[in-house]
């Protein structure tokens, strides 16, 4: 049952991309994740480097009316879900720079084109514009540094701990004077001209709020809000500017799927929360449960955004996610999670005999 039967087929044809992320998944072994994260890793720089160069005016994206031509947007249309891609890169690049000291085979080098990927990215958040982006890249940012520390407790010699420490500080000493100097760190600028009465996401939240109760407990169908916000949308917020979500896609869900999506929602963030600390539990030792706090960290910067945003409505972001609960999935015992391999040998998940 549905209040727009088109918009709920819309979304059931959206499944598709989390269905065939799914599938293919189920082709991958365990064994080859560290080759899965460094993947999404090399991936998310692209849209980081498009970023900058749109930013910068060398390209100009025609292919979207809505942004302006000078948007660090990168791979998507909304540089708040490029913001959020930038910070959930950075726990990954603390993981990998991490993993690239540890062992005989580790490389300074590698630590070295991580750190500065790290850095670029923190300094790119300063001009893409959103500013509930940069808190998010500010708390990537931390996120990274302790998950770079508790991995390096693992097999790293004294020399590898002084490069790490050393390098945290240069990481430091850049954000800062980046987030100081730049002079067009949009993020910022918007971030001080900030007003709550301006913005469209505060002004439409007493109306969503008013839908959850209109709607309850059955809910409004899945891909209707749009269409039922228009019905019950005050001549206050009546402007220029169309809603097409809720910018919070947790209240979404409760308008259109009501106590079902409420249900769901609330089962789906406890089994995260289970997986993600109860990794000992499990038998999984320490070596191995990096890349599965990594996905429980990815999955928590998501759900935070999505307070203000609508991040999981993007293809990417669907895909993304998919990945890290089938990390999160992992099963128990070691001979299925052994991936603690170096990842600078070229197989990195390559079965130990």
């Amino acid at each position: 049952m549905s209040l727009a039967p088109l918009a709920t087929f819309n979304a059931l044809l959206a499944l598709s991309i989390p269905v065939a992320t799914i599938s293919a998944c189920q082709t991958v072994s365990f064994r080859r994740i560290p080759d899965v994260v460094f993947t999404i890793v090399v991936l998310g720089c692209v849209s980081c480097i498009l970023a900058a160069l749109q930013a910068s005016g060398l390209i100009i994206h025609s292919q979207f009316d809505t942004v302006s031509e000078l948007s660090a947007i990168g791979l998507f249309a909304n540089r708040n879900h490029q913001a959020l891609l930038q910070a959930c890169l950075l726990p990954f690049l603390g993981w990998l720079g991490a993993r690239f000291l540890q062992g005989p085979s580790r490389s300074i080098l590698r630590f070295v084109t991580v750190a500065s990927a790290a850095l670029s990215i923190l300094a790119l958040s300063a001009i893409t514009g959103s500013r509930f982006g940069l808190f998010l890249c500010c708390g990537g940012a931390i996120l990274a540094v302790l998950i770079a520390i508790r991995e390096s407790r693992q097999r790293v010699s004294a020399l590898a701990r002084a490069c790490f420490c050393a390098g945290t500080v240069v990481f430091l000493l850049f954000s800062w004077t980046a987030v100081r100097h730049l002079p067009r760190a949009e993020s910022i600028v918007r971030l001080i001209s900030l007003d709550a009465d301006q913005d469209l996401r505060w002004a439409v939240l007493p109306t969503t709020t008013t839908l959850i109760g209109k709607y309850w407990p059955i809910g409004a169908g899945v891909g209707s809000y749009a269409s039922v916000y228009r019905v019950s949308e005050p001549l206050a917020t009546l402007g220029p500017s169309y809603v097409n979500h809720a910018h919070n896609d947790l209240l979404e869900s409760l308008v259109e799927g009501g106590m079902i999506s409420g249900a769901l929602l609330t089962s789906t963030l406890g089994w995260i929360l289970f997986r993600a600390f109860g990794t000992s539990r499990r038998g999984i030792d320490a070596a191995n449960a990096g890349p599965i706090r990594l996905a429980a960290v990815f999955l928590l910067l998501v759900c935070v955004a999505s307070l203000v945003d609508y991040p999981m409505r993007t293809p990417i972001f669907q895909a993304l996610s998919v990945i890290a609960v089938w990390i999160l999935g992992a099963p128990s015992g070691s001979r299925d999670l052994e991936y603690n391999q170096p990842l600078d040998n070229g197989a990195a998940g390559s079965v130990r005999k």
